[in-house]
């Protein structure tokens, strides 16, 4: 029986050429629960003369290979299989050992000549066909050794997966978090030993499931049933993330996403990446994410947002002060500067990219304006409890001056405005405009500041006049900080 990966002309080859058949020693097999018997000549005339034969004990024991038996070790490594180089062995995995399998592991350390691979139908395969599911339209995930969160950026309401588990406990465990996250009501089929003659298939609902707990290598499959999931666009909730005050807020990151345009396994460097909001939402697009944080609490929460997004194998995270830590990082397809930008980050960060590569700024990172919030989650609780009177001073403080008044009296345009505004340099600018309005025929444009009256802003005021005046060209303009930690009054700019 010949290859059909190989064709007839090859196998021919194999047995006539010496180089061919001196270089070919490896063959991966992929077997079921029924054994010898279900698999094709040639998987059971390379076990048979296989000098070794690695597998999981349960693979061993299906295949009666006796002595010549190699378990994996614990934990998995190739050394063992490597170290038959050049006398023929068999490598069994479950199924088809290119999907959630060791085929692409043991391949990747081999030339193409040295081996070859017989596949079973895979355990996603003889699930879909027990349940008489669409495979192409069901999430496939081998979760033997990965978290749940892995779940989190597919799951939705009708969505149906498979998930392979390493035991009935982990199967149990899996059920109770799908009830914690408001999807008790799926119904879940734990399917074991498919394809032989211990099979079984058992249906329950998430919130009331029972397994045996000695069960092992089951395959789980479930309809989910509960909450939407994730939205598909840009510009998830600030909810979701853990931060101390320092995260991109979600119109801005919406706009920041747009002008980066993630693709699929690009590289992103997301600088002064405080709690890594942009880093997770570009890797749900698909991409990588290195995100870099000079401060530990907040490469703390980085680290764990990644994890509740189920994106640890995508987000990176350096903890360090750029551009210094930059050199030897993975060249990127695009910057986020979410803080910490100067003339010396700029030169830094020039030399290392390459022509083109789209580059977002945020107004406020470059101001490094703390928020109160920030400064609050810094003191102690006796420190704290003295920054909500002052919080509270400062409220009823504005809500009685005239700028307040002035805001109250006139048409108001819009709070909370987002705007994105390209450079020549091929930079892109992202921001939020506090207020917007209208008064005696004039667009006044206010942006909040917490402290009082400093030189440090006038980059931004620069930055956000210019963008208003795009918006609205030959409008007259007058912008104004509204200062509320601290006395004195800006200049307006027109």
């Amino acid at each position: 029986m010949h290859d059909p990966l190989l064709g007839p002309g090859v196998e021919a080859c194999r047995d006539s050429c010496g180089d061919f058949g001196r270089r070919l020693w490896l063959t991966i097999v992929g077997i079921g629960e029924d054994g010898l018997s279900g698999l094709s000549d040639a998987s059971r005339k390379a076990i048979a003369e296989a000098e070794t034969v690695f597998g999981g004990e349960r693979h061993l024991v299906l295949a009666n290979v006796g002595e010549r038996g190699r378990p994996w070790p614990v934990p998995f490594n190739a050394d063992g299989v490597l170290s038959c180089r050049g006398r023929p062995t068999v490598v069994l995995a479950s199924g088809d050992p290119f999907w959630h399998g060791v085929g692409a592991t043991l391949t990747a350390h081999l030339e193409r000549r040295e081996w070859i691979a017989h596949p079973s139908p895979s355990t996603f395969s003889l699930a879909a066909a027990r349940l008489g599911w669409r495979l192409e339209s069901v999430v496939c995930l081998g979760l033997h050794a990965k978290p749940f969160e892995n779940l989190v950026p597919h799951l939705a309401h009708g969505e149906r997966f498979i998930c392979l588990l390493r035991d009935g406990r982990v199967a149990a465990d899996l059920a109770r978090w799908l009830t914690a996250r408001g999807f008790g009501d799926s119904q879940l089929w734990t399917l074991a030993a498919l394809g032989g003659p211990r099979e079984s298939i058992t249906q329950q609902r998430a919130d009331g499931y029972s397994a045996d707990p000695a069960g092992s290598l089951v395959t789980v499959a479930f309809e989910a049933r509960g909450s939407p999931g994730l939205p598909r666009s840009s510009g998830l909730s600030d909810s979701l993330f853990e931060h101390d005050g320092q995260i991109t807020k979600r119109p801005m990151r919406a706009l920041a996403l747009s002008a980066l345009a993630p693709r699929p396994g690009e590289i992103l460097w997301d600088i002064g990446a405080g709690s890594g909001s942009i880093s997770v939402e570009w890797a749900l697009c698909g991409g990588n994410a290195i995100a870099i944080e000079a401060r530990s609490n907040r490469a703390a929460n980085i680290v764990g947002n990644a994890a509740a997004f189920g994106l640890t194998e995508r987000i990176t995270v350096v903890e360090g002060v750029a551009p210094g830590v930059l050199p030897g990082l993975k060249t990127p397809q695009a910057v986020f500067i979410g803080g910490g930008l100067d003339a010396a980050m700029f030169e830094g960060l020039w030399s290392l990219l390459l022509p083109g590569t789209p580059r977002v700024e945020s107004p406020i990172g470059i101001e490094q304006d703390k928020a109160l919030s920030v400064a609050a989650s810094e003191l102690r609780p006796a420190e704290r409890a003295a920054v909500v009177p002052r919080c509270r001073e400062m409220l009823e403080g504005f809500l009685k001056s005239p700028d307040f008044a002035e805001i109250a009296a006139s048409r108001l345009l819009g709070r909370e405005v987002p705007f994105s505004m390209p450079l020549n340099d091929g930079r892109c600018i992202v921001g939020v405009i506090d207020v917007m309005f209208e008064k005696d025929g004039k667009l006044h444009v206010r942006d909040y500041k917490t402290g009082g009256e400093s030189r440090k802003y006038e980059t931004q005021q620069g930055i956000y006049v210019a963008a208003v005046k795009k918006l609205f060209p030959g409008k007259e303009i007058v912008f104004r900080f509204l200062y509320m930690g601290g006395s004195g009054a800006a200049t307006p700019r027109t």
